[in-house]
Order: C-alpha cells, then structure tokens, then sequence
C-alpha cells in the first residue's frame, strides 16, 4: 500500500538510515525527491532470486527475511534484516540480478498494520541523482563498499567456520551430528 508521504516526510525517516548519514540535509532531499514509501504485509516479496531488480528498497521499519535456494530448489533462510537496512543495492551497482529473495516477515510484536514500511527507490531515477549530484554518488558509493565489504567478511567468516577441519579433542561422533547448517536460522545483518 504506497504512502501519501511528502518529500519532507521522506526526507526526515532517510536521515536515520545508516546508508544516507553522510550525506547533507539539502542531499538528503534530493534522494528523496525519488522515494516513495510502500507499506507491505508479511510474506510479500520485495525481491526475486534471479529476478532482475529496478528498485531499491530500504527499510524504516519491521523485518524481512533474506532467503537463498539450495541444489533441491529449498529456499533456506540466510539473514535477517530490519530498519535501516538495505535491500537491491548489489544489483543497482552491478546491473545483474537478484542474489537472494527478500520477503517481509511480521515483527513478533508490531504497533503498525504491516509488517514493513519502506522507502523505494526506483533505480534509473536514483541512478540519474548520484550521476547529477556527484559528491551525493560517492558518498553512497562509498557506503554501498562498506555494507559490502562488512557482508563479505562476515560470509567468509562463516565459510571458514563451515569449512574448518573437523577438531581432533571434540569427539568425533558430535562433530558429525553438530556441523553449521549455513545460518538456516535467521541472523541480523546490516543490511541486504
């Protein structure tokens, strides 16, 4: 359900997303000249695996559950994300597709009729104000390295984890029923 919003308003709830808070106030502005606000229900999808992705959402508030494919076509829950996070930038930095399905999950106790609010950007537009706005570009390319960066290391952290060879004064047997299910379980990350 889209939000009757103005851009002041918009403007205000960007502020305290972590991907915009290098930004100006009169930059702020400008990115939300492009937003709109949607609200969504528990189990719809923001984000296809696979699916190409014209916008980027991010949220202000509620959950959204980050789900990835196995071999057997299983969608397995890979993280977790919530307010301030940001969902779609891999694919407006690269051009490709969506690595992963996004769907809204409902907060355990939510004061709000959805389970989500979020600011959505559509891509060419927000393309088109970091291209008209350079300093604005950097200072969102610059923070788009970072979550990146942050979910690259976490990733092969628990790769490592995933990986290491089994420990020779933990039994065996334990070792065999007690190895990590790659996060099947939800686990906050910054952002998606």
């Amino acid at each position: 359900m889209e939000s009757t919003a103005s851009h002041s308003q918009i403007a205000d709830l960007l502020e305290d997303i972590p991907l915009f808070a290098d930004l100006s106030q009169a930059e702020i502005v400008n990115v939300a000249s492009v937003c709109r606000l949607v609200e969504g229900p528990a189990g719809e999808r923001l984000l296809w695996e696979g699916e190409p992705v014209n916008k980027l959402y991010v949220l202000q508030y509620g959950d959204a559950s980050v789900l990835k494919a196995d071999d057997a076509g299983q969608q397995i829950v890979i993280s977790s994300v919530g307010k301030g996070a940001v969902v779609g930038e891999m694919s407006l930095l690269d051009h490709s597709s969506a690595s992963a399905t996004v769907v809204c999950s409902a907060p355990p106790e939510s004061s709000h009729l959805g389970c989500m609010l979020s600011a959505i950007l559509d891509r060419a537009a927000f393309l088109q104000v970091m291209e008209d706005y350079p300093a604005l570009g950097f200072k969102v390319c610059r923070k788009f390295a970072r979550i990146t960066s942050l979910r690259l290391r976490m990733a092969s952290g628990q790769l490592a984890e995933y990986m290491a060879p089994p420990r020779q004064d933990v039994d065996l047997s334990a070792q065999v029923t007690d190895l990590p299910v790659l996060n099947t379980t939800a686990v906050r990350s910054p952002s998606y």
